[in-house]
């Protein structure tokens, strides 16, 4: 009677039953308060209001624009009808993923289940693709029907190839529904020009009165979103944009990370020439599940990651297996690192702050912060990746001689004092010196060997990228005659 009333839930919000019987096949039966809200919203298809959504990660934004999605495309299966925009290419996959999970195998094959075309635009290949030229052919001859991507390699695209030999028209890409997630990273410096060039590319196809929903996702409210909502609000007074704003304000984040009973939140004071050693001994002797090591670049994440392998934490003996994530990796290695470390074949992920937002890693109990975050929103966003709902989680931050200032500044953003830790054996450190030492040495060596091989090897790399790439073109112009 109770999973009966649970799956009426999503029924009550207007999805259809094969929706609901798949979101109770992977264990979801109630809607979260976000999708809720934003279902209303991107349902009601007379209105098709613009929609601003702010809620806390893990709250479930992603299916809050998803399963609409879905559910106006049984009534409207048409090619291109929403375009998905992440900043990363770890969230856009996560997003695939989700996509792909409720809709199954896009080939015929499917049986029952709905066929919905996903295509991935993200570059540096993907899904078995050994090439992301494929990427562009997927998006102009497959004519999918929900785009992911993110906001460099689709500009790459849409200036860069020359689809019009396929396509044939302007106003292909004439899209429905727009989502823009994590939107707050989205128009920040780093994107705002690409994200500019899209919106006038996919702006200049709109055909008459046709008018795009745009979705509009965040777990942040920062003054630019705050800014932009006002400025879209203020454009056209006729169609004001629902907001829907979640989020606790700063005072009840402060107050729920000084009072979480769950989140034990800890400091190592430590000099700087023996950081790693006091890592080391962290690993050693601290109890956890799974572990995030956050560090300032991808320079010294790399190095870390060298360091532990080099020591053998990823042998038998301890079994952490630790991978690393970097935005210098390429693409396939990154995913193999996430994919290791959602899979729990991985214990320890070494990564800068590109894993602190967006990505679900719902095992981590312990964060190593092996640098002191430069701004207390920084500290926030990272010690949320461990404690989820139901469990206890732990932060660890090091603290040398030249962060002091820093740690006063996050105890007095969260209004809390950090506790030292002491389950480590710091008599230990002197001990293990010498071995992390070498260890370190060892690792930079490796690193200079594997950057110089890379030199040598970038010069083919770039004769074979470009004979694929000719070889591509070729192949779509042959596709192209043939269609027509």
């Amino acid at each position: 009677m109770n999973t009966k009333s649970q799956k009426s839930e999503f029924n009550a919000l207007g999805f259809s039953k094969w929706l609901t019987d798949k979101l109770q096949c992977v264990g979801i039966r109630t809607p979260s308060e976000v999708q809720r809200n934003a279902a209303a919203v991107i349902l009601n298809r007379a209105e098709r209001r613009d929609l601003f959504a702010c809620s806390r990660t893990g709250s479930g934004k992603t299916l809050a624009y998803i399963l609409p999605i879905l559910e106006l495309l049984v009534k409207d299966p048409r090619p291109y009808f929403a375009l998905v925009l992440a900043p990363t290419r770890e969230l856009a996959r996560q997003i695939y993923d989700v996509i792909t999970l409720l809709t199954g195998n896009n080939s015929a094959n499917s049986g029952n289940t709905l066929i919905v075309k996903t295509i991935l635009v993200i570059g540096g290949g993907n899904y078995g693709t050994g090439d992301s030229n494929e990427e562009s052919q997927g998006l102009w001859v497959g004519k999918p029907n929900i785009i992911v991507a993110t906001p460099g390699r689709l500009l790459d695209i849409l200036q860069n190839r020359n689809y019009l030999d396929v396509c044939g028209s302007l106003t292909t890409l004439n899209f429905e529904i727009l989502v823009l997630d994590e939107a707050d990273q989205l128009i920040t410096a780093g994107f705002c020009e690409q994200l500019k060039n899209i919106l006038e590319f996919i702006d200049s196809n709109e055909k008459g009165n046709h008018r795009r929903q745009t979705l509009v996702f965040s777990a942040t409210l920062t003054p630019a979103l705050e800014h932009l909502t006002s400025l879209i609000t203020s454009k056209d007074p006729s169609r004001q944009p629902v907001i829907i704003n979640l989020l606790p304000t700063v005072a009840d984040i402060k107050q729920e990370i000084a009072t979480n009973p769950d989140l034990d939140q800890r400091y190592i004071l430590c000099p700087e020439y023996v950081k790693t050693a006091y890592l080391v001994e962290c690993l050693l002797d601290l109890c956890f599940k799974q572990m995030i090591i956050f560090c300032a670049t991808k320079k010294e994440a790399k190095l870390i990651h060298k360091v532990l392998i080099t020591l053998g934490f990823d042998g038998t003996d301890f079994g952490f297996k630790p991978v690393l994530l970097n935005a210098d990796l390429k693409q396939s290695l990154r995913f193999a690192a996430i994919e290791k470390f959602k899979s729990l074949k991985s214990r320890i992920l070494v990564t800068t702050d590109l894993a602190s937002r967006g990505l679900d890693l719902p095992q981590v109990d312990l964060i190593i912060n092996y640098n002191c975050p430069k701004s207390a929103t920084t500290y926030v966003h990272r010690v949320g990746r461990t404690c989820p709902s139901k469990y206890k989680g732990k932060s660890v931050t090091f603290i040398t001689q030249y962060d002091i200032n820093l740690l006063q500044s996050i105890e007095s953003f969260i209004g809390k004092k950090l506790e030292k830790e002491t389950a480590i054996d710091e008599e230990n450190i002197t001990t293990i010196l010498k071995q992390v030492a070498v260890a370190i040495k060892d690792a930079e060596i490796r690193i200079e060997q594997e950057e110089h091989e890379l030199t040598e090897r970038k010069p083919l790399d770039q004769k074979r990228k470009k004979k694929l790439a000719e070889e591509s073109e070729e192949k779509t112009s042959k596709q192209s005659k043939s269609g027509s």
